[in-house]
């Protein structure tokens, strides 16, 4: 749902989801920090290969780990801590919605 968009229209199509998943259970993988930012729980899936099989694994987030995968979204591979400042407020803000 996040292929081409603005991170404004990002926020805006979070917000649905989140409306949304008030009424239905609702699974959305992304790679937008702001539809990350605003689910309820934040799983971190990785797909590897091993000895010539892909495995795939999902680990639940607590807060500091999603204040680190958003970061990590929002930057790339070195995570600085205005990267973390600004995970943390749009975690923040998903109360607003």
């Amino acid at each position: 749902v996040d292929t081409g968009i603005s991170g404004k229209t990002s926020q805006k199509v979070g917000i649905k989801l989140r409306q949304i998943s008030k009424e239905v259970q609702t699974v959305c993988i992304t790679h937008s920090p702001q539809i990350a930012s605003l689910a309820d729980n934040h799983y971190n899936i990785v797909k590897e290969e091993n000895e010539g099989r892909s495995e795939t694994s999902v680990r639940y987030l607590d807060q500091s780990e999603r204040i680190e995968e958003i970061a990590r979204i929002l930057g790339g591979i070195n995570i600085t801590d205005k990267q973390r400042e600004t995970a943390a407020e749009l975690l923040g803000e998903r109360k607003n919605y």
